[in-house]
């Protein structure tokens, strides 16, 4: 099965609430910045990004990962990497 961009969202908000511990109860929006909102640093992207690469069962591109800056850049990067097989 296909995964669609709302089971994407829930996964990827899942997660982000996995790492946030501090903003757990914040509430998590296509807008919500990772470092400004909810204070990531590099390392929680990237473990991010690991994360959601072994429920997804695909790999980011290391050159989108500097990029994601949003949850909706997350959710996109990991849609597209589905698409292409990455």
């Amino acid at each position: 099965m296909e995964a669609t961009v709302e089971s994407i969202r829930v996964q990827v908000v899942n997660a982000i609430r996995e790492i946030a511990l501090a903003n757990k109860d914040r509430e998590i929006t296509d807008d919500t910045h990772l470092i400004n909102d909810l204070a990531f640093d590099s390392l929680d992207v990237f473990e991010l990004s690991i994360l959601l690469e072994c429920a997804f069962g695909t790999t980011l591109p290391d050159g989108e990962i500097g990029k994601i800056t949003t949850v909706l850049d997350l959710i996109h990067a990991v849609h597209t990497a589905l698409k292409t097989g990455e």
